[in-house]
């Protein structure tokens, strides 16, 4: 299912209306399907197909005659229709931003639909595991007229995890907007605006980052949450960084005195190399921290490639132990490679489309990069198509639904 689908589906979930008693229906659809029986199997002595079908897409409840025959025919365990819950685990969950290893077990082999949920949600918090969160997606989104509306926004949530991990900001920003349109939360809420603002810096949707912005803080300080206006506030100041005067940045943002070590390194780097192209200052500031993370290593490696310091990317890459994501590890792969490794590249991974992610300023290096190589090979049709490619993406992101 694309995110489109989903969001369709999440549109005709707003027009339905739900009750506490929705778990029956996606149990007994569960057990129908896992043991593979249709409608009409299920059904025969019980009641009508059409009586069970409004049973599992939760249009009524079956009566008091007809539910024991389910369980009996189906083996349900009818502990599963006896579990109460509240929103007090999906509160304990975001704050915690993981799932209790306890909480996880009591829900691992249940089949309503909440349990579904919850452990989507360890595969995607505690395990970091997107491929079986996929097939995970793919179980669960059979069962999204069951939510109750604070349920789907976390489950909307963590679809927005999903897309900031694999740097597909523009469908962060439109499943953003899908929260926001239900009655949330205040911790769903919050999690999810830090989300909507680190995809319009890393989109660069330099028109509107005013106004993501102003949107933010206003509810971070509305709502005294400190930590969220620190956060918010770093993105920022890098952002400026890149941008404004030397002097402008000595007296505005080096002069501030309740920065940390990090990020002000962060901010010289910033400064040094996308106004100044100073790549060798900016190398001596983000090689103090570019163990931190792999946007800090990665960052570190495009200054010395910039530089031209062969020895010292190898020497870099051999000794970083954090994991990379899929578009630092396919830059990587670029930058290490002879001139005809690079050409393979352009043509495996970047005129075939295969790069999805979306952090602009990567995307335009690697881009570029694969542009001015193929123009030096005098091959001429294929550095076309890349600019043909990269022109594609600056619209796709012009085309973004922003506020």
């Amino acid at each position: 299912m694309t995110i489109t689908q989903l969001i369709g589906q999440v549109k005709n979930y707003r027009q339905i209306l739900y009750n506490k008693e929705k778990t029956i229906g996606s149990v007994i659809k569960h057990y129908r399907r896992d043991q593979k029986l249709t409608l009409e199997d299920t059904a025969t002595g019980i009641c009508s197909i059409s009586y069970l079908c409004k049973v599992e897409n939760n249009q009524i409840i079956p009566s008091d005659l007809i539910l024991p025959k389910l369980v009996d025919k189906l083996k349900i365990n009818e502990d599963e229709f006896n579990d109460i819950y509240d929103s007090n685990w999906i509160s304990e969950i975001i704050e915690n931003d993981k799932v209790r290893n306890e909480f996880y077990l009591e829900h691992k082999k249940k089949t309503n639909y909440r349990a579904k949920l919850i452990r989507y949600a360890y595969t995607i918090l505690n395990e970091n595991n997107l491929v079986k969160a996929f097939q995970q997606f793919i179980d669960i989104t059979k069962y999204l007229s069951h939510f109750k509306e604070e349920e789907m926004c976390f489950f909307l949530y963590l679809c927005i995890i999903v897309c900031d991990k694999k740097e597909r900001y523009s469908d962060v920003l439109t499943l953003c907007n899908e929260v926001f349109e239900f009655n949330n939360n205040l911790q769903v809420l919050i999690k999810v605006k830090l989300k909507e603002i680190k995809a319009v810096y890393k989109l660069e949707i330099t028109s509107q980052i005013d106004y993501y912005y102003n949107d933010a803080i206003n509810l971070f300080i509305k709502y005294n949450d400190y930590k969220s206006i620190v956060y918010l506030r770093k993105y920022s100041l890098a952002h400026q960084s890149k941008l404004i005067t030397t002097k402008k940045f000595e007296d505005d943002i080096l002069s501030l005195n309740n920065i940390d070590e990090e990020a002000m390194k962060y901010f010289n780097f910033c400064h040094n190399y996308f106004y100044r192209y100073d790549y060798i200052n900016a190398y001596n500031d983000i090689s103090k921290i570019m163990n931190l993370n792999d946007h800090y290593f990665i960052m570190a490696v495009i200054t010395l490639y910039k530089m031209k310091k062969v020895f010292e990317i190898n020497k870099l890459v051999n000794d970083f132990k954090l994991p990379l994501r899929e578009l630092y590890m396919q830059v990587l792969e670029f930058i290490t490679s002879d001139d005809d490794g690079k050409i393979d590249f352009i043509r495996s991974k970047i005129l075939t489309s295969k790069i999805t992610a979306e952090e602009k300023y990567i995307i335009d290096f690697l881009y570029l990069e694969s542009y001015n190589l193929l123009k030096t090979k005098y091959l001429y049709k294929e550095s076309t198509l890349v600019l043909e490619r990269l022109n594609a993406s600056l619209n796709n992101i012009l085309k973004i639904n922003v506020k």
